[in-house]
């Protein structure tokens, strides 16, 4: 059933502490909807939601959703942490049930989506590509997997065309997102709790690849044999960040890997319809992660 966002008023999150699920709820604060959400803890993202007007329980329980919920949206995690509550939720009809993959399935599909995926470097590429955008004058859409430095939000309303995401490929759930340029970070052996191997990782990666269609771009190392395998005979043009990297770049924030997500985030201007003022981009510290994790 098509979900009609405009007729929503109280949405609840469960979960709503989780990194990326809570930028749709900050996304549904800006547009002018009742938020209300539960979590299993409290800490920093659930204090900031607060401090936007968010109404969020600590501890989490079906009883604690409000009887006027037009639409409950939660985290892929409760599947493993709280399977019962997760089988209550899927199982009562009166309410409209969407994933945090599924609501941005929807938020994707009326933008000229960027979305960043990758093992490792997802955040800061994002965090980067986003503050190329806003100092372009963009005015992009952005939901990344941290606090940014200064707004300390995960979420920048725009009023664009362009909407920035991180994409996770945990469970597949970066296949819900419709890109119209893809950027690949990297490709290592990961979340293996839920893939097989590499291999099934690469198939999952080779899935959204495929997504991105003829008239879109995919920016990637081609150097990474992973990569390559995923972006054999694509639709979309493939851009190698790899023609972007330059070793004596100097960053505000250090090391090669930050390194490599500036040349992706460069490259991301190869496509043409964004403008980016690429030339000597000297990137500050944007998320309370990318010093440490990059």
């Amino acid at each position: 059933m098509e979900l009609d966002l405009s007729k929503i008023k109280n949405v609840h999150f469960i979960g709503i502490g989780g990194i990326g699920i809570s930028a749709i709820a900050r996304m549904m604060l800006h547009d002018g909807k009742n938020v209300t959400g539960q979590d299993m803890q409290d800490g920093e993202v659930v204090q900031e939601l607060k401090k936007v007007g968010a109404d969020i329980t600590i501890g989490q329980s079906y009883e604690n959703i409000p009887k006027d919920t037009d639409l409950i949206v939660y985290t892929i995690a409760i599947d493993t942490y709280d399977p019962e509550l997760a089988k209550k939720i899927k199982e009562q009809t009166k309410i409209p049930v969407r994933s945090y993959p599924q609501m941005l399935d929807i938020i994707s599909r009326d933008k000229y989506t960027i979305a960043v995926s990758g093992t490792h470097g997802k955040t800061t590429t994002t965090a980067m590509i986003a503050q190329i955008l806003c100092d372009a004058g963009n005015d992009p859409t952005v939901i990344v997997g941290s606090l940014l430095i200064g707004s300390r939000s995960n979420f920048i309303a725009g009023k664009s065309k362009y909407l920035v995401v991180e994409a996770c490929e945990y469970r597949r759930s970066f296949l819900n997102i419709n890109p119209k340029i893809l950027v690949i970070t990297n490709i290592d052996a990961d979340h293996l709790d839920y893939y097989k191997d590499i291999e099934d990782i690469k198939s999952a990666f080779r899935e959204l690849a495929f997504k991105v269609p003829a008239d879109g771009f995919i920016v990637c190392s081609l150097d990474d044999e992973n990569i390559s395998d995923v972006v054999k005979d694509v639709k979309a043009k493939v851009v190698n960040y790899e023609d972007y990297f330059n070793k004596d770049q100097k960053l505000k924030i250090p090391g090669v890997h930050n390194k490599k997500d500036a040349a992706a985030a460069s490259a991301v201007d190869e496509p043409g319809p964004v403008t980016f003022p690429i030339t000597g981009y000297n990137f500050g510290s944007l998320t309370k992660r990318s010093v440490q994790f990059g």
